[in-house]
């Protein structure tokens, strides 16, 4: 259907990214030329280490404006706060270049100390700022920017707008960035090579209720809100972009909460997980995060990575285009929602497996396919045009259902478990299956507004459950296995045709073909009970289940190797006395037990109505061949008294002719030689 990103792609879209170029600096080169200091001192303390200072008491900005940030692989950068809820900005001149960072970054606290934790350390270049190979970031609260800031620390909000010439966020193979609180990018592009880790604070037992996030935000605006002890509080006024942008990750993520988010509507903008890539979300005890988010303007995909949520979060995968996933594992301790707002979801070759529930839905296409496997404790997938399971892959509801619906549905070698029930339904059009596809449920329902069929030699083994088909205007065309429980009857009805084919016994619940032909091929043919009680069917005043075949207005065929219509129920035997009549089923049949009759049943006296469709206030004599012929095969009463004003003259001598002749029933047998 679509092509995945594989290692290959990946390493190619790396070897084609229109980076800024890489200064060649030295070891230990240090940031210079700061200038137009506010509440902040810059000391360089020998030939490696710079120490920025954040002065002005508690809660107070230190700015400090930079020639250029770059640090060599040996240089320290120290931020040291004084106060709580401190911020140091740092601002990179428009003509200071691209910061490369190689060397470490941290923070340390002033006197009574413990200030270095709750302070913020922002660092904004609008030429794009590169992590090398040897950088190490450990600081409280990290956040990173090519954008044009504004922040307003009353209300500790950063307010962040992109230019035309923003430039991107590149984290080189090798590079360590950690922030206790959070780490926050914002850029045009953004980009983590294999090998690369960008970490937060996942202590479980931290106090903190808001802690350990990464932020990474592609988009033409945004701003973060902070709590005083430097955490993110809330990303918000994502803005639209119609530029190109690109989010592609292939290193490693592991935080409290992870929320990536691209926001260009451009073709070609997207969010790629790619090869090797691992994200890792780990909820704190008393936190409310712990989950992956994604979300795309655009397109997600997601190839060759694994992505993990801890303690209860979930894996959340919003595109408003295509997403995609492939040759991937997602394993969430909470939820899992994928979804496409305007185009389609393709789980290819993956495992995704959800502590809680999977619900995959697009606006066109919804796809499990070639040895998917989704394990949950209920599994929903909606294609607005189509849904389909396909290519030997497997979903198993643990807990609960398997829901499956779109316009169209497609099932080819799948496997579908649920603990209570599997429901697929095609809205619009017809449901069909190919190749072995199992279904295991309590009650299995496939239901089309048109067809439901079997193609291409396809076969759907029901695992002697209560199964129940419906098509809606069109035809039941099917070949099935394990219908012969005799305690699970098949329940099949159309507006059209019926043609149902197994090699084993057909257990028959309800089989209602209104407007059509029904045919029946199987070894043997039996009633299946308990299944579900229709009023239109049931006696007056009995109450009790019952096995039916309803043609109406069509031929009934069946062919058998065995017996035609076995009744195992021993409680109420065909009467020999009413023509091998079975009172229960409504089924007459001859004397080796073939249908011979279908619709007929046993009335009892009553004060109701004959039956939901005939009026209540019938009080006129009924001849019985009259009423007969005009209901064709609108199931014929025995000629008894149906009501106090209405009698029935004329005998049932002549009852088998005429609904034979009515119905078109013909009989055919396969007798084995």
């Amino acid at each position: 259907m679509k092509k995945l990103l594989s290692s290959t792609i990946a390493v190619g879209i790396f070897a084609t990214l229109n980076f800024s170029p890489v200064l060649a600096i030295d070891a230990n080169t240090l940031p210079s030329g700061w200038h137009d200091l506010q509440n902040a001192q810059v000391t360089q303390q020998g030939s490696d280490k710079l120490n920025v200072q954040v002065q002005g008491g508690h809660g107070s900005v230190g700015t400090v404006h930079w020639n250029n940030f770059n640090v060599g692989k040996d240089a320290n950068v120290n931020f040291e706060f004084t106060g709580n809820n401190q911020t140091s900005l740092n601002i990179v001149d428009k003509s200071g270049g691209l910061s490369n960072i190689y060397g470490s970054l941290t923070n340390s606290c002033g006197v009574g100390c413990g200030y270095a934790g709750t302070g913020k350390v922002i660092l904004i270049n609008p030429n794009g700022v590169l992590f090398g190979e040897t950088a190490n970031v450990n600081l409280n609260s990290f956040t990173v920017s090519t954008f044009d800031a504004n922040y307003d620390k009353d209300n500790g909000k950063l307010t962040l707008t992109r230019q035309n010439d923003s430039g991107d966020i590149t984290v080189k193979g090798g590079a360590q960035i950690h922030g206790d609180k959070n780490v926050a990018m914002a850029a045009s592009n953004i980009y983590t090579y294999a090998n690369s880790k960008i970490s937060t604070n996942i202590d479980p037992n931290f106090y903190d209720t808001a802690y350990g996030k990464v932020k990474l935000v592609t988009s033409d605006g945004v701003n973060f809100t902070y709590y005083n002890n430097g955490a993110i509080k809330q990303v918000g006024d994502v803005k639209a972009s119609t530029d190109q942008m690109k989010i592609i990750l292939n290193g490693e993520i592991n935080s409290g909460h992870i929320d990536v988010r691209n926001q260009s509507v451009n073709t070609g903008s997207d969010i790629n997980i790619a090869a090797g890539a691992k994200l890792k979300a780990t909820k704190a005890e008393k936190g409310n995060d712990g989950n992956i988010w994604l979300t795309s303007a655009n397109t997600v995909t997601i190839g060759d990575s694994n992505l993990e949520t801890v303690n209860g979060g979930e894996i959340r995968i919003l595109a408003q285009q295509d997403a995609d996933i492939g040759k991937s594992t997602l394993k969430s301790s909470g939820d899992v929602f994928i979804t496409s707002d305007k185009k389609d979801v393709v789980v290819e070759s993956s495992t995704i497996e959800a502590a809680k529930d999977i619900t995959i839905k697009a606006n066109n296409i919804a796809s499990a396919q070639k040895n998917s496997k989704l394990t949950a404790n209920n599994i929903t997938i909606e294609g607005n045009e189509r849904a389909q399971v396909l290519g030997n892959s497997s979903l198993e509801a643990k807990e609960g259902d398997i829901n499956i619906k779109g316009k169209k549905l497609r099932f080819t070698d799948a496997t579908l478990t649920a603990k209570n029930n599997i429901n697929a339904e095609a809205t619009e059009t017809d449901l069909i299956a190919r190749g072995n596809t199992n279904l295991n449920a309590n009650n299995i329902t496939l239901k089309a507004k048109t067809d439901v069929k079997t193609a291409d030699g396809g076969v759907i083994n029901v695992n002697e459950k209560q199964t129940n088909i419906y098509a809606q205007t069109g035809d039941i065309d099917v070949k099935l296995a394990g219908v012969g429980n005799k305690q699970k009857g098949l329940i099949a009805e159309s507006e059209k045709n019926v043609t149902i084919e197994t090699d084993g016994d057909l257990s028959v619940g309800r089989l209602i073909a209104k407007n059509g032909n029904m045919t029946l091929s199987a070894n043997n043919i039996v009633a299946g009970l308990p299944h579900i009680t229709d009023e239109y069917f049931k006696t007056p005043g009995d109450s009790a289940d019952r096995s039916y075949i309803y043609v109406l207005n069509g031929e009934f065929k069946s062919t058998t190797k065995g017996k035609n219509f076995t009744v195992t129920d021993s409680t109420d035997p065909v009467d020999k006395s009413e023509g091998n009549f079975n009172k229960k089923h409504m089924i007459q049949y001859d004397d080796n037990e073939k249908i011979l009759l279908v619709n007929k049943r046993p009335y009892t006296p009553s004060t109701q109505p004959d039956n939901p469709q005939n009026p209540s206030n019938v009080s006129s004599t009924v001849n019985y061949d009259d009423r007969q012929a005009s209901m064709l095969n609108k199931m014929p009463r025995q000629p008894e008294i149906f009501n106090n004003n209405t009698q029935i003259t004329n005998s049932r001598t002549s009852l088998v002719d005429v609904f034979a002749a009515a119905s078109q029933i013909e009989i055919e047998d396969d007798e084995e030689e």
